[in-house]
Parts: C-alpha cells; structure tokens; sequence
C-alpha cells in the first residue's frame, strides 16, 4: 500500500514539475492561412515568426523564459478561423494570438474582446480594423492610404480609365471602394469592376472583360492565387498595366508580373538576416509577409519584458497596455509607431517589379 502511494505521489510531483515547466513558457498562438489558397502567404508569416522566436530564445528568451509558437490553421477562413482561436485561447490559455487575412481577424475580434486576448495583425488591411475591439493591435496600416497614394500615381502617370479586380472579402471590398473614390476624385474613371472568389483560379473571362473595357489600368485586391492570375493576365496581349497594394507583393517573381506596380509598408532587409532566413527555410526571397510577422514577434516580446518587469501577469490586457505605452519600436527591420490608437504609423513607398529586384517608384512618409 505504501509502494501505491509512493508512486502515486511520485507520478503527480512530475506531472507538476511537467505543467510547471510548459507554464513557464511564453506562448503565442499563431492563427495563419497554413492550408488553402493562401498557403503560400501563410507558409511565409509562419516561418518569420518561427526564426523571430527562436533569435529571441537563443538569447535567453525573456527573464529566462522561452517563447513557444502554438500554431493553428485558419485555412484562411473565418469559420475555421473561429475553431482554431477558441482551441488556442480555451485548451491552451493563450494569451496573445497573431493573425492574418481581414475576414479572419473581423471574425475573431469580438471574441478576443470578450476573452481580453490581445489579438496582434501583422498582415491585414480592410479599413474595418482600425474601429475594431480595444484588444486588436495592428502592426501595419489600413489599406485606405495605399490605395489613395496608388489612384495618384495611377492617374499621374499610367492613364485616366481603370479596372478593378479585387476579392469578394473585407480586405479586398475596403480596397476596392478606396481605390475608386480616390481614383474618381481625380477626374479618372472606373470603367470595369470584377469581384472574384477567395479560392478561385480561373481569372481569364474577368481578365477577358478588363481588356474589352478599354481601361489603362488594373487595379488588384487580392490575396492568394497570385501565380495563376500573372500567367493569365501574360497570355492576353496589351493588357492594361497593374497595380496593387501591399497584398499584391507575392507578384513580385512571378512569371508575367514584371514592370507591375505596388504599394508596400516600408521596411529594412538586413543582408545578414535576409540570408539567414533564406537558408533556414530555403526560398529565394525574405518576403515583406514574413519580415512584418518576424518584426511583429519582437514588438510582443517587448511588451512581455515590461509586463514582467512591472511584476505583472502575462495577459491580453497587460500585454495591450504594455505595447501603447510603449508606443515606439524601433528595430533593423522598421521603426514602428502607435501614436494614441490601435494601428502603427508607417511610410509608404511604390515599387516597380524587376525581373531580379523591386525598384522604388515613389515614396510617403
């Protein structure tokens, strides 16, 4: 009998030492698009956050604790989005979870305000973010300032008539609607409009009814599938010319994208870092994706640090407090503002596709 409970001693003092230890982790929960359509999008935010978290661990982590990614697939959908944050913040007390794709992170804001889990979006831009919960913090800005910046530069220096081929979705409608008001407030004008699906591959009778438009440009919001729709667009002669926003940079390598245009937030590529990351996980690029998500781990970690320092529990809460009262980041990737609200400030600049390198076209502080 004594042996009995000798054992069962023995087996609960691990089992505690075991919650103990995983306790001591830091954790953040990772919602991305990791299958689907926007596989390849999410593939690269995943891998930025996972070298992010192990530089910071190999520097001993934060008071000695390491951070630990705990990875949910959203597929880029919201019902499955609203699956996986409930498994992260119910089964795994995680709180802080980093999201991508504007549908999603709408579709799971109020229940990060509800459950006062800090909700961190390194990728979206649907102009609905910027009223959204107390408890989403949006590293990069909305999708108005691009797509205002773009219509002038598109009626400046490409032409007066423009198509619009955006995503049946927050993301893609908010840039849709900013693109055309701007564009039109200009004296331009808006002579074809082509919504398309989350998903879709075939872009040709849109395309088709684009180049019939006559328009001068075409204007993307899209999110995945970038590949196919530059294939596309190349086997249609004098096709009008392209630009898009910051979601629009997987163009960029693309057979058929080359001479395209895009807005993209500013950022830094450390040569050493850029390498780094393109051997570690073996591509060609260190895309804008995955430096903001390997940006955005640093800025969690530093609102960790003083929540710790202040003696504080590592809750959404405390985390959000910490990140605006902190309001200033400062890194080799960005420096990155929060000025009073729940997004960052950050320049912007326009990029020219290459056949090897992006060019910058055009610059807003």
């Amino acid at each position: 009998m004594k042996k009995i409970a000798f054992a069962v001693a023995a087996t609960l003092l691990m089992a505690g030492a075991a919650t103990k230890a995983y306790a001591e982790d830091l954790l953040i929960g990772t919602l991305l698009p990791l299958t689907g359509p926007g596989s390849a999008t999410g593939t690269e935010q995943q891998n930025g956050i996972n070298l992010a978290i192990k530089h910071i661990n190999a520097k001993g982590g934060i008071h000695g604790r390491m951070l630990k990614a705990v990875v949910e697939d959203s597929t880029g959908r919201p019902d499955q989005a609203v699956l996986g944050f409930n498994r992260l913040t119910d089964l795994n007390n995680v709180q802080v979870v980093m999201s991508a794709y504007s549908s999603v992170t709408l579709a799971v804001d109020p229940l990060a305000a509800r459950k006062e889990v800090l909700l961190v979006n390194a990728g979206a831009q649907s102009d609905q973010l910027a009223t959204a919960s107390p408890y989403l913090i949006n590293t990069i800005p909305q999708i108005q300032g691009e797509a205002e910046f773009l219509a002038q530069f598109a009626k400046q220096k490409l032409g007066s008539s423009a198509a619009l081929l955006y995503e049946n979705a927050a993301a893609g409608r908010s840039g849709r609607d900013d693109f055309a008001k701007a564009f039109e407030a200009l004296g331009g004008k808006v002579v074809a409009d082509e919504p398309t699906e989350f998903g879709q591959t075939n872009y040709r009778p849109s395309l088709l009814a684009i180049k019939a438009s006559g328009a001068q440009v075409l204007y993307i919001a899209v999110t995945q599938n970038f590949a196919a729709i530059a294939e596309q667009i190349s086997l249609i002669p004098n096709f009008p010319a392209v630009i898009g926003n910051t979601f629009s940079t997987p163009f960029f390598g693309k057979p058929g994208a080359e001479g395209w245009y895009n807005t993209t937030v500013v950022s830094k590529i450390p040569p050493a870092l850029a390498e780094e990351f393109k051997t570690e996980y073996k591509v060609d690029f260190f895309e804008v994706q995955s430096r903001e998500y390997y940006n955005s781990v640093f800025i969690i970690a530093d609102a960790m640090k003083k929540v710790l320092d202040e003696g504080k529990d590592v809750n959404g809460t405390n985390l959000r407090d910490a990140i605006l009262a902190i309001g200033t980041f400062k890194s080799d990737i960005a420096d990155i503002t929060f000025d009073g609200g729940n997004t960052a400030k950050r320049p912007i600049a326009i990029e020219q596709n290459g056949k090897d390198e992006r060019k910058v076209i055009d610059f807003r502080p």
